[in-house]
């Protein structure tokens, strides 16, 4: 299997469905005609694609993050920008050995009451149970030491060269969405939140034609650096709650869905389904893209080498049966495969995320209700 795509244009090959299509097969004396005219015509859109997306690619794209903030107040956060930049120019070692301080004074001293350390306390009991007090406080040593080096490597995804981001990620199942792709399938990944999860579409970016909702971040200049490395290499960022339509559009001319489902959004837009035996809030939409697109459904998910400071990009086959039609059984089988990417390596998730939030019983956060005493992480 090969971890790079066969060409360019294999990843951006729209649906033949226009008038120029049907008169080349129409004209055609003979099957092995047909064929080859098909071929041609689809190796023609494909090529068009291609050329289409370079331009983007060689376009001066400020367009789809503005320009940058300015002003006294951002100072501050361009200051921070900078430093965290530098620190991403170190040896791994040394971030390394960095990290490690920062986990233990966060941990132990600086955070040790903070939101973000209870809120992974809770979800680390409640989705490993089985783990005695003393591994699971590794596992959360272990987890926050990750994210550190992750956040350490974040300013490589604003500024390096096209060729460095893409060398800097293995991909490991690609070849079934290229071959979708190149039917004119159009394809969706699943992703999961992993503390890298950027780091893993910003590498395939100028690969694939990509586009997907997102949340803006409060502070403008992280908003635009994040959205900057999101957008440089031609991916299609589109706030959520905006532009459903045009994702559809999107879609159907060949940009792959880059899609997260596992934070909690509330219930109104959601059902309920087991995620590590628990119910969870789990977004109904996927459902309604897919029946629209015919899209194929595949989980991804990002990792990065804590050693060598590489990415791994992790592609699973297509989901299959989806959508079944039944709500919860589909918004099951997605938690599902963002469970099995958590097992894979359980450090790298972003435990940080209240995925238990929505209360099934009409309650409010679960969260709040353990703090109260109200109900314990094993059977939240």
């Amino acid at each position: 299997m090969s971890d790079e795509p066969n060409s360019k244009w294999n990843v951006q090959v729209k649906f033949l469905t226009d008038t120029a299509d049907a008169k080349i097969i129409k004209n055609s004396a003979t099957p092995e005609k047909h064929q080859q005219n098909s071929d041609s015509a689809q190796q023609s859109k494909a090529k068009s694609l291609n050329d289409k997306h370079q331009q983007n690619l060689m376009t001066d794209t400020t367009s789809s993050y503005g320009k940058a903030p300015k002003g006294l107040r951002t100072w501050p956060s361009w200051f921070g920008a900078s430093v965290l930049t530098l620190i991403s120019l170190m040896p791994m070692a040394i971030k390394r050995q960095l990290a490690s301080l920062l986990t233990w004074l966060y941990i132990q001293k600086i955070g040790s009451n903070s939101r973000h350390v209870k809120t992974a306390q809770i979800n680390l009991l409640a989705c490993f149970p089985e783990l005695d007090i003393a591994s699971r406080n590794k596992l959360l040593r272990d987890y926050f030491f990750t994210l550190m080096l992750a956040v350490f490597q974040i300013p490589k995804q604003w500024w390096q060269s096209k060729e460095a981001v893409k060398n800097s990620a293995k991909r490991i199942g690609l070849e079934p969405v290229t071959t979708a792709l190149e039917k004119g399938e159009a394809c969706a990944f699943l992703i999961s939140h992993t503390v890298c999860l950027d780091a893993g579409l910003v590498a395939l970016s100028p690969d694939f034609d990509m586009t997907g909702f997102y949340k803006p971040f409060n502070n403008p200049v992280l908003d635009w650096l994040i959205q900057r490395s999101r957008s440089r290499f031609g991916g299609k960022p589109i706030a959520r709650g905006d532009g459903f339509r045009e994702v559809i559009r999107r879609m159907k001319d060949g940009s792959i869905l880059c899609y997260l489902c596992d934070e909690d959004y509330g219930p109104e837009a959601s059902v309920f389904a087991p995620l590590f035996a628990h119910q969870k809030a789990t977004l109904k939409m996927l459902p309604k893209i897919t029946k629209l697109t015919k899209a194929k459904i595949f989980p991804m998910a990002t990792y990065l080498n804590t050693t060598t400071g590489k990415y791994e990009i992790r592609i699973q086959p297509a989901l299959e049966n989806y959508p079944s039609g039944d709500e919860i059984v589909d918004a099951a089988k997605l938690n599902s495969a963002i469970e099995d990417s958590i097992r894979q390596d359980p450090t790298q998730y972003l435990w940080k995320l209240q995925l238990f939030r929505s209360c099934p019983h009409g309650k409010d956060s679960r969260y709040l209700q353990i703090a109260r005493g109200e109900l314990t992480a094993e059977n939240i």
